[in-house]
């Protein structure tokens, strides 16, 4: 990769459109789209991609206990006013059938794929 394109790929990385990412990597649009249409490039930038949603991700699981323990909190506190009461509970409520539905969805997934690798062998 050419310092222009490792320009391009942090630009693309930091820059909520091609076209300001093109701006701040000193390129024009149509470069970076040559760039995007490499393999070798494109390759690189999913990586990259992939570092960040993980980073994001670790983030928002260390984040989880912290959030559920002040909406707890709340909904424990009979001085804050009904509403903000009810608010907190509905998003208890809401994040905690999430998170159980995605949990089982990666305990059923986790043995499909058990079953497979089982098949195959």
């Amino acid at each position: 990769m050419t310092a222009k394109q490792a320009k391009a790929l942090s630009a693309l990385l930091n820059n909520p459109t091609q076209e300001r990412a093109a701006a701040a990597a000193g390129i024009g649009i149509s470069t970076l789209k040559r760039y995007l249409a490499d393999p070798d490039f494109q390759a690189e930038y999913q990586k990259a991609m992939s570092k960040l949603i993980e980073g994001a991700a670790t983030q928002a699981k260390q984040s989880l206990s912290p959030a559920l323990s002040c909406l707890r909190e709340i909904v424990n506190d009979g001085k804050k006013s009904d509403m903000a009461r009810i608010q907190a509970a509905r998003s208890l409520l809401e994040y905690g059938l999430r998170l159980t539905e995605v949990y089982d969805l990666s305990q059923r997934i986790d043995r499909l794929e058990e079953l497979a690798d089982g098949g195959n062998q």
